[in-house]
């Protein structure tokens, strides 16, 4: 009788290991699923075109994906050209610019944003690449940091090169002079080149 019920409690403490440790993996298991799920999301916004939202700005980096939204809300598109692993003026006026709250709030009502990366150390699709290129090609873009204005249509209808390290508000202000000048119907200005290419 005492071997029987020794085997008996060893298959009892077997089986409370085996329900214990699968009650251990379960919440592990589930928050693999969320991490994993959240990851894909993360992804899918990525290959989407739109950067996380937040305290920075939402840039699309599709042209198709932007100018659907831009025909969606009416908007102009605001095309950043820019070298964001090697050009110090991009890097500044992503640092002392697109990082300002005041900025981030007007122009993401303002603009549908649209950044082309032109990087040479950080990997990248090569259809974006393509992309990219055909779009540089397009505006007749020679320099970075470039913003390009198009309106819903994709037709330039300005565009402003380099960056000087003006302020948030004074950038801002340069912009939307300078779309507005152009929209008004006046001829088109094609982006001054630039030698830090």
């Amino acid at each position: 009788m005492t071997v029987l019920n020794a085997q008996r409690a060893r298959g009892m403490a077997k089986r409370s290991f085996r329900i214990c440790r699968s009650l251990c993996f379960s919440p592990c298991l589930v928050m693999t699923f969320l991490l994993a799920t959240a990851s894909i999301r993360a992804m899918a916004d990525e290959s989407s075109g739109t950067a996380a939202a937040g305290k920075s700005l939402s840039w699309h980096h599709r042209y198709d994906l932007a100018r659907a939204e831009a025909t969606r809300t009416g908007r102009n598109i605001m095309i950043l050209f820019t070298g964001s692993d090697w050009c110090p003026p991009c890097r500044s006026l992503e640092k002392n610019v697109f990082q300002d709250p005041d900025f981030i709030r007007h122009a993401g009502k303002r603009w549908v944003l649209l950044e082309l990366d032109f990087p040479r150390r950080k990997p990248q699709s090569h259809s974006i690449r393509q992309q990219n290129a055909r779009l540089l090609r397009r505006f007749g873009v020679r320099g970075y940091p470039t913003v390009v204005f198009a309106n819903p249509q994709g037709q330039m209808i300005a565009g402003l090169s380099g960056y000087s390290d003006q302020k948030p508000r004074e950038y801002f202000t340069r912009l939307t002079e300078v779309e507005s000048k152009y929209a008004g119907g006046e001829k088109v200005s094609k982006p001054a080149a630039r030698p830090d290419r």
